[in-house]
């Protein structure tokens, strides 16, 4: 090679790299003007969101919670109905439940705590 197709080459090299500064340079602030447009974007749409929430979510959250408390006060009504001769139900808790020959409770029983 001659020098002056050296110093070509050279100049060749120069320009990529300053196009590839230049183009990842353009590319960096790109991302960052759609990062903010979406950051700005966030701050305004969430509160709506959030009152959205309250106005919907919450009362449908309530009624299941009320559907649910109404099955198991049904389920709960139906089992004192139920006769089990030596497990008394009223007393029926955490455990609470006692066998009335044996002395053990039916949470004991179940969990292996008993005799």
């Amino acid at each position: 090679m001659t020098p002056r197709e050296i110093r070509l080459f050279d100049h060749i090299v120069v320009f990529f790299r300053q196009t590839a500064k230049d183009e990842k340079a353009m590319w960096k602030a790109e991302n960052e003007e759609e990062f903010n447009y979406f950051k700005d974007l966030l701050k305004e749409e969430l509160p709506k969101l959030f009152a959205l929430e309250r106005e919907f979510i919450q009362p449908l959250f309530q009624s299941f919670y009320y559907m649910q408390l109404n099955i198991f006060h049904t389920v709960q009504e139906r089992m004192q109905q139920v006769d089990i001769g030596y497990i008394d139900l009223a007393q029926l808790g955490l455990g609470a439940a006692r066998v009335g020959r044996k002395g053990v409770g039916l949470g004991d029983r179940m969990f292996g705590l008993g005799a």
